[in-house]
């Protein structure tokens, strides 16, 4: 299998994503607990990037939309909190 790579890194949660892979076991295990349809679509697309149906930069905008969200929501518990 051959390492599909973005044309630049995404930033998600303070580390560098260079890839669908990559990408991929990020949402299966750190926002494993997600199951609304932005992030089924980011899992979707980074399964069909890595498997050559999509390309990887088209994933990689799904995958940018979901850490955007989650990125958002982080503000707003912490803007809770305090």
């Amino acid at each position: 299998m051959s390492v599909i790579l973005w044309d630049k890194p995404v930033n998600a949660h303070g580390l560098l994503f260079f890839g669908p892979l990559e990408a991929l076991a990020f949402l299966e295990t750190t926002l494993s607990g997600r199951a609304d349809l932005h992030y089924r679509l980011a899992c979707s697309m980074m399964n069909d990037a890595v498997n050559g149906r999509v390309s990887p930069d088209e994933a990689r905008e799904f995958f940018e939309a979901v850490v955007a969200e989650t990125s958002d929501e982080h503000k707003s518990e912490l803007l809770l909190a305090s």
